[in-house]
């Protein structure tokens, strides 16, 4: 298993490619670690805004998919910690979405 955490934090060093953050934040919440977790998906869902989401239907749909799935995490993470950081970064992130 920690094969596979190699292996993705090689990728992720030697790619430009918006993607890799995602399968990151998949592995780290199949490991439980929601911080790391949401940190990849943020990357994520950074890397989609600076793509033709605007424009391009296919991208939009990633770019939602990616924030609700942060968003969840947030909520996730705050039912386990009991921070409201969490909301307030889901909160935040939904607002700048829809400007």
């Amino acid at each position: 298993m920690t094969q596979v955490g190699k292996l993705l934090s090689k990728s992720i060093q030697s790619s430009q490619d918006g993607k890799i953050w995602g399968l990151s934040a998949r592995w780290h919440r199949v490991k439980g670690d929601l911080m790391m977790c949401s940190e990849a998906l943020l990357k994520h869902v950074r890397s989609l805004q600076g793509s033709a989401w605007q424009s391009n239907i296919d991208e939009f749909q990633k770019l939602c998919q990616a924030s609700l799935q942060l968003c969840d995490v947030y909520m996730e993470a705050n039912l386990k910690t009991g921070s409201k950081k969490e909301l307030y970064s889901a909160q935040l992130l939904l607002k700048n979405l829809l400007k």
